[in-house]
């Protein structure tokens, strides 16, 4: 299991349900290719993670699409009505997933940016924003998890049992930490929300920003609204770093705010899909 492992970059998620497949040379002395189909309760939910790893040199030969077709033949065995992978853009075997009937929804970028600079890009910015009386911005409190479950079920997310806080005896980022989000409430109601991992280090992770499908024309006073509360409590508890995840072609205000805070963009992935 660790040449598995080794060959495909990441470790086996051990809280998950997890198949590992590999394909082997002949002799079974050379991995060729190697997959993980992943999820949670995948028999409840029909659908499961795929990572996929495969060898150069095999993507010249016919061979090639064995991998893909045992993992989706697992996948149906498994129960799965649908599966997804998030290959890096500059992966060789992008084509391997158009070939199988993948369906590419969108490209996803990881960018990292500097606390001071996001906090002092977003202090020449707040005299222009304007927000209603009505709003109040604020951290989110536990009672208000089941709305921040339908939130996030609004877009496919998170599952419901995905959406919780840190508690005391958990490792900071297995959840989201309730300090370090914020949400735009209006009379006990959560317009937009914006959820933050914390971790060990110096770095926290912005996983989700959403808003009521109703409020989409607030959405940029929004999201300002809610970063630019959350970076005054990240910077407190000594964070210096944050990173998140922006969708290149639908996110293009958080994007070029990136840019401005000299932000850098890590690494790009393709999220494919495709139903069984």
């Amino acid at each position: 299991m660790p040449r598995f492992q080794r060959f495909l970059g990441s470790p086996i998620p051990q809280h998950l349900e997890s198949y590992p497949i590999l394909q082997l040379t002949n002799d079974e002395k050379r991995i060729l290719g190697a997959a993980i189909i992943s999820g949670t309760r995948i028999s409840q939910k029909k659908t499961a993670e795929v990572t996929i790893k495969m060898s150069p040199r095999i993507l010249k030969f016919p061979e090639k699409n064995n991998l893909i077709d045992a993992v989706l033949a697992k996948a149906r065995s498994i129960g799965c009505k649908s599966v997804s992978s998030s290959p890096l853009e500059r992966d060789s075997n992008l084509s391997v997933f158009q070939r199988a009937g993948f369906q590419h929804v969108k490209t996803e970028e990881l960018w990292v940016l500097t606390l001071e600079n996001v906090k002092s890009r977003l202090d020449r910015l707040a005299p222009r924003i304007k927000l209603q009386e009505r709003w109040s911005v604020r951290a989110p409190t536990e009672a208000e998890l089941p709305q921040l479950s339908q939130l996030c079920g609004a877009y496919e997310f998170l599952t419901e049992d995905g959406v919780r806080f840190d508690k005391a005896t958990d490792k900071p980022g297995t959840y989201f930490n309730s300090q370090l989000s914020s949400v735009v409430v209006e009379n006990e109601r959560i317009l937009s929300a914006l959820l933050v991992q914390a971790s060990t280090g110096t770095n926290c992770h912005v996983k989700i920003r959403a808003t009521d499908p109703a409020e989409k024309r607030f959405s940029g006073v929004f999201n300002f609204a809610t970063l630019y509360d959350s970076m005054s409590r990240t910077l407190a508890e000594g964070y210096q770093t944050t990173t998140l995840t922006v969708n290149r072609a639908r996110d293009t205000e958080t994007r070029n705010l990136a840019i401005r805070c000299k932000g850098r963009c890590l690494s790009a992935r393709n999220l494919f899909h495709a139903t069984l």
